[in-house]
């Protein structure tokens, strides 16, 4: 949780505090030990993307209780004519961020999108939302 509340204020320095949002840090069993559990973060919360071009978001991942193991991360509501990619994917050992590209074709239609980025681990999931704006 100390890891993602870090890259939490990392994220709210370099993009303002919007899109940064920390997980509600589970209660602990009786016996002491927390709850498995994953989180997303996606930050700018907002993209524009001109049609023909790139342009990049950060996506945060915090994995809490001990959960380990390969988290992989998708994007739905992706419209026609746009392409999405995750770099690194999938995450893994201590690597909990990765680079979403977005391309837009020449001949995407200018609108808002919502997209939900979902990251994924075992029968984990966590989702994030992404406004995506071309122009």
């Amino acid at each position: 949780m100390r890891l993602a509340i870090v890259v939490c204020m990392l994220f709210a320095a370099l993009f303002g505090a919007a899109g940064c949002r920390v997980p509600d840090e589970p209660a602990p069993y009786d016996d002491g030990h927390y709850a498995l559990s994953l989180g997303v973060t996606v930050a700018p919360a907002t993209i524009t993307v001109n049609a023909g071009n790139t342009a990049s978001v950060i996506v945060a991942v915090a994995r809490g209780g001990g959960l380990s193991g390969s988290v992989y991360l998708r994007a739905a509501g992706v419209p026609g004519g746009v392409a999405v990619g995750f770099s690194p994917h999938p995450l893994s050992g201590a690597i909990l961020g990765s680079t979403l590209t977005i391309a837009a074709a020449p001949a995407a239609a200018p609108d808002r999108y919502p997209l939900t980025v979902h990251a994924s681990l075992g029968a984990y999931e966590a989702t994030a939302t992404l406004t995506l704006e071309i122009r």
